[in-house]
């Protein structure tokens, strides 16, 4: 069994989430490929100023290298067996983990209920990438959700 597991590396709980995700997976004998999207545009065109400007790409770059150290380093929450890539890539995260499905048995997402503003501004991931699609996925609750009820 081929899982991708998504990633939210600017939550508190991601080795959490991971450490969960890979109590799933081990029992079924799975291997995982992590993925996490940088959802922040590499070009800021509304940064008027070239110097600003290029220090915001710079650290943009130094930003996503850093994710992906980070997401390379949580593969270890999971048993050797499991372990797959880690995948760290620039976009919208519906429509990058929604291009990358192909090949997998199944989508695994964290879900966090958000209420009101936070609802229409931030989006339910995990809802989108289940309507849109037609396979497997399982959504685990976030930790950080679970201790705060």
């Amino acid at each position: 069994m081929r899982l991708l597991v998504a990633v939210d590396l600017t939550d508190d709980d991601a080795a959490d989430f991971v450490r969960a995700a890979g109590r799933w997976i081990e029992p079924r004998k799975g291997r995982a490929d992590l993925l996490y999207v940088n959802d922040v545009p590499a070009e800021q065109p509304f940064v008027l100023d070239a110097e600003i400007r290029q220090r915001v790409a710079e650290h943009h770059v130094f930003f996503h290298e850093r994710m992906g150290r980070e997401l390379h380093a949580l593969l270890d929450q999971l048993a050797v067996e499991c372990r797959g890539q880690a995948l760290c890539v620039q976009g919208e995260p519906v429509p990058e983990i929604l291009a990358r499905v192909d090949g997998y048995d199944a989508v695994v997402l964290g879900h966090r209920p958000l209420k009101g503003a936070e609802r229409h501004t931030h989006g339910v991931i995990a809802q989108r990438v289940a309507v849109a699609w037609p396979g497997v996925v399982l959504l685990l609750p976030r930790y950080s959700c679970a201790q705060r009820s």
